[in-house]
């Protein structure tokens, strides 16, 4: 009996430096001495000194820009959060030095996707995670594709409007957006300043070969087709040629916008879940076509082949408007050289 008031104060010591959270908001210090700050950065006032394997709880604040620092002898990018001590102190700690009890996968990147995207975007990708996981049939594909495609969309335009004058973009920086949408790939564009996601439809391709229904498919390899040269969308699709890095031609005259809007036709034929999709890559195709300022890379002969193949055969996909507008341009290739058109591009003309 008298071991009993040592064992229950060991307890009440024990138990009085965890925070009474649950387990999923416990974060573990890393660091021997890890600085508690009053307000996200290190220009703040300091709020007390933490040691390693101190547990504090996670407040699921996080701040809306990064601070690089050195840790652990290279400079480690990352937000601030919000968190709680045992004894109830709040303040705000370094991401990277400490790490969740449970539910460490993945962790440090949801709270860098909450730091530049928002709390609201952050459960908006976690659901979509969580959707992806069942893909029964051709239209829960089609509602996951696009929401996806959105979800990039939206991360991207954020990313290039975040204003960080005080610190430069450096190519570690967005390592975590690699794995934030499966189904895509990272790159970094415009001579590596700015990141982009670019969809992989190969990856794509297993998802739709599971469900019911044939639609998922035929788009899949349509867009397979328009970006036949490594199944990742590009700014240069299979009907052009790229000359330049930021250059290209048009590959009329070599079928390949025929052949499109032909695979165009039979994914629409089955069904209109991917409409708005197919109807955008009909639009990019003649756009190619139409545009005056283009250059072409295959001879006149070709081309012209290629526009009577395409007008005698219309493809459903096309409108009156557009059939019009391709007729006017067939006349214009008849002497193209005195419609200011270049052709032939590649015998170096």
């Amino acid at each position: 009996m008298r071991f009993f008031p040592i064992l229950w104060l060991v307890v009440f010591y024990a138990c009085r430096n965890q925070p009474a959270v649950p387990v999923e908001q416990q974060l573990t210090v890393l660091l021997d001495q890890t600085t508690l700050y009053m307000e996200p950065g290190e220009k703040s006032q300091v709020a007390r000194t933490l040691k390693k394997s101190d547990v504090v709880a996670d407040l699921n604040e996080v701040s809306n820009f990064e601070t690089t620092i050195q840790y652990a002898g290279a400079a480690r990018k990352a937000p601030w959060l919000k968190v709680q001590t045992a004894d109830n102190q709040t303040g705000w700690l370094f991401a990277v030095a400490v790490r969740p009890v449970v539910n460490q996968d993945g962790w440090l990147a949801k709270k860098q996707m909450i730091s530049y995207f928002g709390p609201s975007i952050a459960v908006r990708h976690d659901r979509w995670l969580e959707t992806r996981k069942n893909s029964a049939d051709e239209q829960t594909f089609a509602t996951q594709y696009r929401e996806a495609v959105a979800l990039r969309d939206t991360f991207i335009q954020l990313l290039q409007n975040r204003a960080d004058p005080t610190d430069n973009v450096e190519q570690n920086d967005f390592l975590w957006l690699r794995s934030a949408l499966p189904g895509f790939v990272f790159q970094w564009v415009a001579e590596g300043t700015q990141p982009y996601l670019f969809v992989d439809y190969k990856q794509w391709q297993p998802v739709a070969n599971t469900t019911t229904g044939t639609q998922d498919d035929l788009f899949v390899q349509t867009c397979l087709m328009a970006f036949a040269a490594d199944s990742i969308e590009s700014f240069f699709p299979a009907w052009v040629i790229q000359t330049t890095d930021y250059e290209s031609a048009s590959q009329l005259g070599s079928r390949q916008h025929e052949q499109v809007l032909q695979a165009i036709d039979r994914t629409l034929a089955a069904g209109n879940l991917f409409q708005p999709q197919l109807k955008q890559m009909k639009d990019n195709v003649l756009a190619d076509i139409l545009d005056k300022n283009r250059s072409y890379w295959q001879p006149q002969d070709k081309i012209v082949s290629e526009l009577t193949s395409i007008l005698a055969h219309r493809p459903a996909c096309l409108d009156e408007r557009d059939v019009l507008a391709l007729q006017t341009r067939r006349q214009s290739f008849e002497n193209p050289a005195k419609n200011g058109i270049r052709v032939n591009l590649r015998s170096g003309e």
